[in-house]
């Protein structure tokens, strides 16, 4: 039950974290289209245009696009040590979202496999914080060394028609890398 109680949690905070802001500080120049990090054992393509950054209290890279009325679209990753399936994980998340998440809505779920092979579970849902609407694709996908990996796109709501096939297509590309070891 804890590991439940955790990955909801977690889930929770990613969900939060992305509806509060809207990422507009000068970041980072890109020095290749991927974002790649050898920590997490991941990389994926950003998309085109899109700008690589660090952001404060975030253990990985975020990349994200211009802002648009106030709010940048982004995709955001965090890990979590996890043992259980990506459908249990996914499960976890949803029981907390529906019950503390302000217009939490699912719109759709469905498997989502990248072009390397990797099998997970897609999740596009609405929520609603600080006056703006948004949606936000969450990726979940088995990492390295027993993490869960939690991938989510946000943009407004307004918005989703013009990201979702950009969202796709950018974790379509997400591949697990060798780590140091």
């Amino acid at each position: 039950m804890s590991r439940r109680i955790m990955s909801g949690a977690l889930c929770l905070s990613v969900i939060l974290l992305w509806s509060l802001i809207g990422f507009s500080e000068q970041a980072e120049n890109q020095a290749s289209t991927f974002l790649s990090e050898p920590s997490g054992g991941f990389k994926y393509m950003i998309p085109e245009g899109w700008t690589i950054a660090e952001f404060p209290g975030a253990k990985f890279k975020i990349s994200h696009g211009v802002p648009l009325s106030g709010f940048a679209p982004n995709i955001y990753i965090v890990d979590e040590a996890f043992d259980g399936s990506v459908e249990d994980y996914v499960t976890a998340c949803l029981e907390l979202a529906e019950k503390s998440i302000q217009g939490f809505k699912v719109l759709e779920k469905m498997p989502f496999n990248t072009d390397s092979g990797i099998k997970g579970t897609k999740l596009v849902f609405e929520s609603k914080s600080v006056e703006k609407q948004l949606t936000q694709a969450q990726y979940y996908l088995k990492g390295i060394k027993g993490k869960m990996l939690v991938i989510t796109c946000s943009v407004l709501s307004e918005d989703r028609p013009k990201f979702a096939d950009i969202f796709d297509t950018a974790m379509k590309t997400f591949q697990i890398i060798d780590t140091p070891r």
